[in-house]
């Protein structure tokens, strides 16, 4: 095991194991990686769920509102930004 400042290296099952140091806490890239696909996920579902809340609520000309909840159910993330992006606009706004 090699400890600098920053850096830890030691060998785990004969694999070079690097781990960074910081504020006398230890990450590695494995942890990091984890955290930034948990923080991806919980985004995307979070746009999922929005969306469609949004489009049952919402009022729509015609099978637009269908549309849109197909396109959200079956392309979940590229769906939600596309319903953001685009559905909203065609919402029918009541006085």
């Amino acid at each position: 095991m090699l400890f600098t400042n920053k850096y830890i290296f030691f060998f785990n099952y004969n694999k070079l194991v690097f781990l960074k140091q910081k504020n006398n806490m230890i990450f590695n890239d494995f942890s990091l990686e984890l955290m930034l696909w948990q923080i991806i996920i919980l985004v995307s579902i979070g746009l999922y769920i929005y969306s469609l809340v949004d489009i049952l609520k919402s009022s729509f000309d015609n099978n637009n509102k269908l549309i849109w909840i197909l396109v959200v159910l079956l392309v979940p993330f590229l769906g939600s930004i596309l319903y953001l992006s685009i559905g909203r606009k065609q919402k029918i706004k009541l006085n």
